[in-house]
């Protein structure tokens, strides 16, 4: 099995405090993911759209639509 990340990518995240690590998911375990997000949420387009419920002015506050 190939590792998922290099030491280069320790090195970024210790430095920068974050780091992006391209196709570190493989497909089958994001299928999986897919999949369990359409058995509990019913769908699975739309989930890059945000639930904006706030009226004019308005502060952003929880809603449960959110999730």
């Amino acid at each position: 099995m190939n590792a998922r990340f290099t030491e280069q990518h320790v090195d970024t995240w210790r430095r920068e405090g974050g780091v992006l690590i391209e196709q570190f998911f493989h497909a089958d375990e994001v299928a999986a993911v897919r999949a369990d997000f359409e058995r509990v949420f019913g769908r699975t387009a739309g989930a890059g759209v945000p639930t904006v419920k706030k009226k004019d002015g308005e502060i952003g506050k929880f809603n449960p639509a959110q999730f």
